[in-house]
């Protein structure tokens, strides 16, 4: 379960850097930017700077399946809902606020499939989050199922 997660996530993580510098250097040939490209190191190195940053929060959403499963062993099943939607919330929270960003940021003219590919990344992330909160346990492959 959490194979199809991580490539899909890594996929979209590769997309997102690679569309990036493919764009910059197209539009550096073109000579879109002004006195040789400097504007335009911030954000991209930025967009890279907070990449790195949600990484680590990603990870937690590929494997957010097997935590839901520890969290439900719990003899209390009320605990174990609260638990869960911290757990989604802590982990999904400033993801797909980052990708709402971006694909704001990068919706300006020269940068449009930059920003496609952050609503790409947003509408998966919201896929997952309304799957992983409001889902009635993990029913593929005989893992968790709650009732």
């Amino acid at each position: 379960m959490a194979l199809y997660r991580a490539v899909i996530i890594g996929f979209l993580l590769v997309g997102i850097v690679k569309i990036t510098w493919n764009v910059v250097e197209e539009n550096q040939m073109a000579y879109v930017y002004a006195g040789g490209g400097d504007s335009i190191n911030i954000p991209i190195f930025g967009t890279m700077f907070l990449i790195l940053f949600v990484s680590p929060l990603l990870c937690s959403i590929v494997y957010f399946p097997k935590i839901a499963k520890k969290i439900y062993s719990f003899k209390n099943k009320l605990c174990a809902r609260i638990l869960k939607i911290i757990a989604v919330h802590i982990s999904y929270s400033p993801c797909l606020c980052l990708s709402f960003y971006g694909s704001v940021y990068w919706t300006r003219p020269h940068h449009m499939v930059i920003a496609y590919w952050f609503y790409i990344a947003s509408l998966y992330l919201i896929f997952l989050f309304n799957k992983d909160l409001f889902g009635k346990g993990y029913d593929s492959l005989g893992e968790l199922q709650v009732g």
